[in-house]
């Protein structure tokens, strides 16, 4: 039935595998929140944002506007049916670096440039 203000409702907890697999989903489809020099202001979830690939010649870049919204802006000429990558990481270390930094965080082996 309703619960009425003041009533508890009662909601069993997934199982922790469950809840442990719906956790690191949303931490790897999550975007750091930067300002325009780069500094962390804090995480957002971007469904469309999230289905973007990683590169390591990405061909957008995100930048957020004040009020936290996400906007992808192409680097290259686009067509319809090409795919929106972006850099997940800093580019500037060297390949095996990056390599190592995106297996850490993000959990596979990059085989870009």
């Amino acid at each position: 039935g309703n619960s009425g203000a003041g009533e508890w409702v009662s909601c069993e907890s997934p199982p922790l595998e469950i809840a442990s697999e719906m956790l690191s989903r949303l931490s790897l489809n999550c975007h750091t929140i930067c300002d325009d020099e780069l500094v962390e202001l804090g995480v957002g979830l971007y469904p469309l944002a999230a289905l973007a690939n990683h590169s390591c010649l990405p061909t957008a870049s995100q930048t957020f506007g004040p009020h936290a919204d996400l906007t992808l802006r192409a680097l290259v000429p686009l067509a319809p049916g090409d795919e929106v990558t972006i850099a997940y990481i800093d580019l500037s270390p060297c390949c095996t670096e990056r390599r190592a930094a995106l297996r850490e965080a993000y959990l596979f082996d990059c085989r870009c440039a």
